[in-house]
């Protein structure tokens, strides 16, 4: 939801319970794609662009990565992957300290 993306909960796939996406924003658009699980915290291909895009810098610190959006001046907190780490400063800068449990 932060990205812009229409996410869809399936949570009878035959890989477990899954987010998918099916739409973007692209600009001003509302794009469709085939449906396809979106998982930004273990892929990246998922999470590269949103990394970019955002200038998200990481740092390993003795085997824990840490991230900050290119916005702010705080680090998120530590963790031992760097995929789950960026996408934790990116929610921090879309959302604050207060992550909503659903878009409405």
């Amino acid at each position: 939801m932060a990205a812009g993306y229409d996410p869809v909960y399936q949570p009878d796939s035959a890989e477990g319970p899954r987010v998918c996406i099916s739409k973007y924003h692209d600009q001003d658009e509302l794009v469709s794609v085939p449906l396809r699980p979106f998982r930004p915290s273990i892929s990246w291909s998922d999470a590269g662009p949103i990394i970019e895009r955002e200038c998200i810098d990481l740092i390993n610190d003795f085997g824990r990565w840490m991230a900050r959006h290119g916005k702010r001046e705080e680090y998120s907190r530590a963790d031992v992957s760097p995929l789950v780490t960026a996408m934790r400063a990116y929610l921090m800068w879309e959302y604050g300290d207060e992550v909503p449990s659903s878009a409405e």
